[in-house]
Order: structure tokens, then sequence, then C-alpha cells
């Protein structure tokens, strides 16, 4: 199974999106979206689970969720932006006891760290980078039980390490 991570697209949603995603099996939104109908266009890639971002209004949060936990193939996974815990986004480890893989959104910078057999995933902003990484999404891939995850910049699609 290929899960999509995205987050933070302040209401624009790139083409290169669509191309970086195509085929995976769900999505997962970590917020900051703005725009509702995104959510929308998004959902045509795969199935989709959203949360809501700091800079999400009353109707977005209406249709979305604080956090989203879900289990994919034998994968516990939570989802939030993460604004209510930053900067120690290590904290999310005590929210979310269970999770496999916490992905949240929210700093702009990606990132991928294993706290033992867990991991902490932030996709990166698919606009308005910060601290020179390049606009970006993620994947995960989910087998056995098993988690690999991968960042892709959204200029050429290239797999980079954050």
């Amino acid at each position: 199974m290929r899960v999509g991570l995205i987050s933070d697209i302040h209401g624009k949603l790139r083409a290169e999106v669509f191309d970086l995603l195509a085929g995976v099996d769900r999505i997962l939104f970590a917020g900051d979206v703005e725009r509702l109908e995104l959510l929308d266009e998004l959902e045509v890639i795969a199935p989709l689970d959203a949360v809501w971002g700091n800079v999400d209004g009353h109707e977005i949060r209406r249709w979305t969720a604080e956090s989203v936990e879900l289990e994919l193939e034998g994968v516990h996974f939570a989802v939030t932006h993460g604004n209510l815990v930053a900067p120690n986004f290590d904290s999310l480890l005590k929210l979310f006891p269970t999770a496999d893989v916490i992905v949240h959104g929210h700093s702009h910078v990606p990132r991928c760290d294993r706290r033992g057999s867990r991991w902490i995933v932030n996709p990166g902003a698919a606009t308005k980078p910060r601290s020179g990484h390049p606009a970006s999404v993620a994947i995960a891939r989910v087998e056995d039980g098993e988690v690999e995850i991968t960042h892709l910049s959204l200029a050429d699609g290239a797999l980079f390490t954050p």
C-alpha cells in the first residue's frame, strides 16, 4: 500500500502534487488547506483523511478533525497539524502512544525521524517551504506491517532526505 502524505498547501494545490501522488491508495493531509474545495481535488487522487491546521477557518474545521488515527495494512497512523505542540514535535509521541507513524505539518520543514520502532514524519510544505527545503510531499510504503518513508521534491520529483 502507498500512502501519500501532504501538508501546508495554503490555498494552492500545485499540479505536481497530482503527478507525484498518482497511484497512491490513500492520502493523509496534515492541515493548513485554507480552501475547502482543495480537499475535494485531492480526493480525486485517492481517499482522503484530513485534519485542520492553525490557519484553517470554521468551514474547514467543520469538515475535518483536529487529529485522525487509523490503521492501514496493520500500521497505526496518527495525523495532526502540530501547531498545538510546536516546536516540540517529539511530544506527539506521548499524545499518540500507540501510533507507529505520526504525521504532522505546521513547521514547513520536512522531517523523517525514527524513534525506536516509531516514526515522526512531516512531508514538508507543498507551498511556502522554509529553511532552504524544497516544496514537497512524502510517500509511506506499507507492507507486512513495515513502513518506508520517502520525500519527493515538487520541483522535479526527485527523492531527497530531510
